[in-house]
């Protein structure tokens, strides 16, 4: 059994085990808000560490029951009052848009951005289910000071947070959600049969999702995402809604603008800038990729060549951890406005082991950057998958392994005039695909495609486990790669009996068994150290 699958099978033992011994068993004993605690607890853990299901009735139906009999978990007065002070307009033709919360920087919050800038036909609201106003970046908010941005965070209870959310989309005439994976707030609100029609932008992709049981539509970014989404979700109207985080993709792209962006930051204009942009978590190395150690190879093998890793701060723990000591390498942390990185960028790696699935593109849209996308057996995080790029494929294709990606690597910053046609071809395509025209087309498509919706709701099927190739590729993304982290995880709400029943499993799964011994061994050093002490501890007193 490979890496991969040994991590998918360790996910899959405690979200079973927890699923049915912390929540199912015990859903009779728990305060609703404790049930509900636990679900989403469990769904971060799915949506980040993947158990090899994509939805779930087991625990999703939960919430729908909760939406059916959402008035006798709301305190009506307190959530009257707050209501009485909402300056909503009750507009047959608004869209609300929901999110949980903004960032300051990534795909997510731009695409909401986008969809809010190009959509002029309609009013929009945007609601935040687990966000303060003062929290919502300032781009964001200058940029949408028209827009109505309603925040409801302030309540602590998520019943409470579904009920005024239901309030206000009945006040509307369609709904857009662009929640995280995790959050249980909207389908408790739109498990309800007087709600105008939902619409799903399924911006967490191949990851564990609620909202299958309360999506009229669902939407997905490429052709790709919508064949994957039918495959492994109790879904049946999915539709490929073609966007894009960026403003103007239609400016013709000039040299000089890299020698300018290299310049702002202080670049040789003559150097190799290679960049890689992504969340820390996508950087996590594991069992086959490990970014750091990749950076130093290329930082070594390339003189010329300067590394800007976007998304990671500088440390003098990670440079120590990874013995990243050269001042070609550079660690910029958060970026909220990337642009002149990517301008500068002669070349964009993948953020390894997890690509950033926007941005290596956008460097190419942007900045004329050559793709180099993951190597290795990839289907789910392959960007080819996402873009139609024949020059590519001729002169870079799938690389098999590191020796190979570094060769391919070699080739590119030696041939600047292919890695250039590559970009140009990439960024030619994409343009025909999305211009202005073509965007605006796609939003009103999808509103006409909302307008013949009447919303439904319904209970989903128990989930389906899925122990293949892309699962296992998935999987071997977790935030955590081994099982003292996960055993860490879920510490907190398991019994003496229940570490010993999870640790059990493992043992029977076999693949798991050294791993067992080496926390079973570490936990008893642990014990003695205490009980060495305690008896010190006496002797002295």
């Amino acid at each position: 059994m490979t890496n991969s699958f040994k991590i998918l099978s360790q996910n899959k033992i405690f979200y079973e085990y927890f699923l049915s011994n912390k929540i199912l068993e015990v859903k009779e004993e728990l305060s609703a808000e404790e049930l509900l605690a636990r679900i989403i607890f469990l769904v971060k853990f799915s949506c980040r560490n993947h158990a090899g299901y994509y939805s779930d009735g087991r625990l999703e139906n939960i919430l729908v029951d909760y939406g059916e009999k959402l008035n006798q978990y709301v305190d009506d007065k307190k959530v009257a009052r707050y209501i009485e002070n909402l300056s909503i307009d009750n507009n047959s033709d608004t869209i609300l848009h929901v999110a949980t919360k903004l960032y300051e920087a990534g795909g997510h919050t731009r695409i909401i951005y986008q969809f809010l800038k190009r959509c002029t036909s309609r009013k929009q609201i945007l609601i935040l289910t687990d966000q303060s106003i003062n929290e919502v970046p300032q781009w964001f908010a200058v940029n949408n000071r028209d827009i109505p941005i309603i925040t409801i965070n302030k309540f602590t209870s998520m019943f409470e947070r579904a009920y005024l959310l239901r309030y206000i989309s009945n006040l509307s005439k369609t709904v857009i959600l662009h929640h995280h994976p995790y959050d249980a707030v909207p389908v408790i609100a739109f498990s309800h049969g007087k709600c105008p029609p939902v619409l799903l932008e399924n911006h967490a992709h191949s990851w564990f999702w609620l909202g299958p049981s309360i999506a009229d539509i669902v939407l997905t970014l490429s052709n790709f995402h919508k064949d994957f989404t039918y495959k492994t979700r109790p879904v049946n109207n999915v539709h490929c809604f073609p966007f894009t985080q960026i403003d103007d993709l239609d400016a013709c792209f000039n040299q000089q603008d890299k020698l300018d962006a290299k310049a702002r930051l202080k670049l040789n204009p003559r150097a190799i800038c290679i960049i890689s942009i992504g969340t820390a978590g996508k950087f996590i190395p594991n069992a086959q990729y490990n970014f750091y150690n990749t950076a130093k190879k290329i930082v070594s093998r390339f003189e010329n060549a300067e590394l800007f890793v976007i998304g990671i701060e500088d440390s003098t723990l990670i440079r120590s951890k990874y013995n990243l000591y050269s001042n070609r390498i550079h660690f910029v942390g958060t970026v909220s406005d990337p642009v002149d990185y990517y301008k500068a960028a002669d070349i964009c790696l993948d953020s390894l082991p997890q690509p950033s699935l926007g941005g290596t593109v956008y460097s190419t849209l942007i900045g004329m950057a050559c793709p180099v996308f993951k190597y290795g057996a990839v289907n789910m995080f392959y960007g080819l998958n996402l873009i139609d790029a024949k020059l590519y494929e001729q002169y870079i294709g799938n690389m098999k392994n590191e020796i190979e990606y570094l060769d391919k690597l070699e080739f590119l910053i030696n041939n600047p005039e292919i890695r250039l046609s590559i970009a140009k071809e990439i960024r030619e395509d994409y343009v025909r695909l999305y211009s202005k025209r073509i965007l605006e087309d796609n939003i009103n498509e999808m509103l006409a495609l909302a307008n013949n919706k009447k919303h439904i709701f319904r209970k989903i099927p128990v989930g389906k486990f899925y122990c293949d190739a892309d699962s296992a590729e998935i999987a071997e993304t977790s935030l955590f790669q081994d099982l003292p982290q996960v055993y860490a995880e879920f510490r907190s709400y398991l019994s003496f009996r229940d570490k010993i029943m999870i640790l059990i499993r493992l043992f029977s799964a076999r693949v798991h068994c050294l791993d067992v011994l080496m926390l079973a061994k570490k936990h008893m050093e642990n014990n003695l150290k205490k009980v060495y002490f305690v008896i010190i501890k006496n002797m002295q007193s």
